[in-house]
């Protein structure tokens, strides 16, 4: 497309459209910017089950096995 005209249909939206359009475009480029960037020769780590759980990044509690008391009712 021409700078031209990419130029006079912006010029047509109102003032929230047109910002609405520079963000899109924000996120188009750092889109690009993620994809490029990846290195092509690495391949994809496999995932292992409970692999983050050392490293503190959550925390479960002790009793998540024990039942909810909201479901006495049920059991």
């Amino acid at each position: 497309m021409e700078n031209l005209l990419i130029s006079s249909k912006f010029a047509l939206l109102s003032t929230e459209l047109q910002q609405e359009l520079l963000d899109f475009l924000d996120y188009l480029i750092q889109k690009q910017q993620k994809v490029t960037s990846l290195p092509k020769d690495k391949e994809a780590k496999p995932l292992i089950f409970g692999e983050l759980a050392h490293l503190g990044t959550f925390k479960m509690s002790d009793d998540f096995d024990e039942p909810l008391e909201e479901f006495n009712d049920y059991m």
